[in-house]
């Protein structure tokens, strides 16, 4: 047995050692008996695996497929099929003749409109498809997605041809960290997006915007590899997730009020984009604000400038209009119905149909 001199450095180091192991011992029960729990990670399990593949404008989009979700520990599943377009299906063909329907309109959003835990037959394109028979209602909400990847793709149809009569942004205030990219949402997109095969986006840019000089500016010189990340050992210490969870926000509050102020200039650009190719834009409002900021600053705004907004009234954080207990953060089939009917008696009432 080899035996250490209490003088010796070895055993100097070996006292230091256990003495920090110890403080981070009590401090992890210290925090556990407080409350404090590793992070639980919001899980997103898919069959057949590959709903998002990497892309060369938006960082990733959807996957042509039928494919089977299960959201965190949950045995419920739900069915999402994706067409041709790669958008979720908004009929039970699920086919879309666009030159044969009245007119295009195009609803835009994330997770939260694309129905990530519900069925296709539920979600507010679907509902509103149903209640306008004559014309053609895309799905083009993609699980995390914020206004950088709505504008781009809004473009982007454009430029395929697919020019919408009306284009409807459901926005919520918790798109303000994905639009700049901030540290919290640079690490769930690295952990949500790449579902464990980061080597497949390890060298895809992914657009974000910033405002030099009070301007919009695209930018897309981060890949996805080099994306914030969350330290080792959230998931299993209370102690890592605390310290992380505290350098984020202190990093990402500090930059609270240029986040929503860049989500206003691009929903701003967005609208002005809408005008000058002849669409009418509708900026809606998901959910209630949960900030400092409200969203209304945004909606106000718009409206002074002439723009139309809508306010669809829900606030998912209520069980009532969630998918809880399984998925609490995503508005469920009641919310999307009344989404989509608020939809419809506002686009009547502003005669963009008979």
């Amino acid at each position: 047995m080899i035996k250490f001199s209490q003088s010796s450095p070895f055993a100097k180091l070996f006292i230091w050692v256990a003495f920090l192991l110890l403080i981070v011992f009590f401090l992890e029960i210290a925090l556990r008996v407080k409350g404090v729990k590793p992070m639980k990670m919001f899980k997103l399990s898919v069959s057949p695996p590959h709903l998002f593949e990497p892309d060369s404008l938006l960082g990733w989009r959807p996957h042509k497929g039928v494919y089977r979700i299960f959201v965190n520990d949950s045995s419920k599943t739900v069915t999402a099929t994706l067409n041709e377009r790669k958008n979720r299906i908004t009929n039970a063909i699920g086919k879309q003749n666009i030159n044969s329907c009245r007119s295009l309109i195009q609803i835009y959003g994330c997770s939260c409109t694309f129905g990530l835990s519900i069925e296709d037959t539920s979600t507010q394109s679907y509902k509103l498809q149903q209640l306008l028979p004559e014309y053609c209602v895309e799905n083009k909400g993609v699980p995390g997605y914020g206004l950088s990847q709505m504008y781009l793709l809004l473009q982007e149809s454009l430029l395929i041809g697919d020019t919408p009569k009306v284009v409807v942004i459901n926005y919520g205030d918790f798109h303000d960290e994905r639009t700049p990219l901030s540290y919290r949402w640079s690490s769930l997109i690295w952990m949500g997006i790449t579902m464990g095969d980061g080597a497949k986006y390890n060298n895809q840019n992914l657009p974000y915007y910033t405002f030099p000089n009070g301007k919009v500016q695209l930018n897309r010189g981060i890949k996805l590899s080099k994306l914030t990340k969350f330290w080792p050992l959230v998931h299993v210490s209370s102690l890592a997730c605390a310290l992380n969870f505290n350098y984020i926000t202190i990093h990402d509050d500090a930059q609270f009020a240029y986040f929503h102020r860049l989500s206003h200039l691009t929903a701003l650009e967005i609208m002005k984009y809408c005008k000058k190719n002849g669409i009418t834009p509708i900026f809606a409002k998901l959910t209630n604000s949960r900030d400092v900021l409200p969203t209304n600053n945004i909606q106000s705004d718009l409206e002074q400038k002439g723009y139309l907004t809508l306010d669809y009234g829900i606030d998912f954080s209520d069980n009532k209009y969630n998918c809880g207990p399984y998925d609490d953060s995503h508005p469920n089939k009641v919310a999307h119905s009344i989404y989509a009917e608020k939809l419809f008696v506002f686009l009547k009432a502003k005669k963009l149909i008979p």
